[in-house]
């Protein structure tokens, strides 16, 4: 039993990394730049899906290109505010990134809908390569997830209605 206190759980971790000078702060500008270059990376694969597969759903919709654009501009915005920290850029910071993991979580569901679609029409004529793309653009929508979602929790605690609650 004695072990099992000792032992942190997410949630502490999670607390103890929003605090002030907390870890997450200090490497927001590293998620920033990592959210740029999956934003690139998500473009070009589009780029290529698109040739490979124009029909995919995840081409018709545009799901490459709006996502990577997301990402380069909550990057960018990441970035911007690590170098110089402004209550107001800090609010906009949060929501932009907020916006971002609402659009990566679309993302994924319509790159699901292409892989389960491209599954169906796998025959000799067409190669498993668009599969494999698709496939690929899913990891990189959900490692952006996981370079936009600490930003959004380390942004959160300078909301000012988040300070006023936490500190009656």
């Amino acid at each position: 039993m004695a072990q099992a206190d000792t032992k942190t759980g997410c949630w502490d971790i999670l607390k103890n990394s929003m605090a002030q000078d907390g870890y997450l702060e200090q490497h927001v500008r590293f998620f920033g730049i990592m959210q740029i270059l999956l934003g690139i990376v998500q473009v070009c694969g589009g780029i290529v899906l698109a040739v490979s597969v124009p029909y995919s759903p995840a081409v018709k919709t545009a799901t490459p290109w709006w996502t990577g654009i997301l990402s380069i501009i909550s990057g960018s915005c990441a970035v911007h505010c690590a170098e110089s920290p402004t209550e107001q850029f800090k609010t906009t910071t949060l929501v932009i990134n907020a916006i971002s993991i609402t659009g990566t979580l679309i993302s994924i569901c319509l790159y699901s809908m292409s892989t389960s679609l491209t599954l169906l029409l796998i025959s000799d004529f067409l190669p498993v390569t668009p599969l494999t793309l698709t496939c690929i653009l899913i990891c990189f929508s959900v490692c952006n997830m996981f370079m936009t979602v600490p930003v959004c929790l380390t942004y959160y605690k300078h909301h000012p209605k988040v300070r006023r609650y936490h500190h009656r």
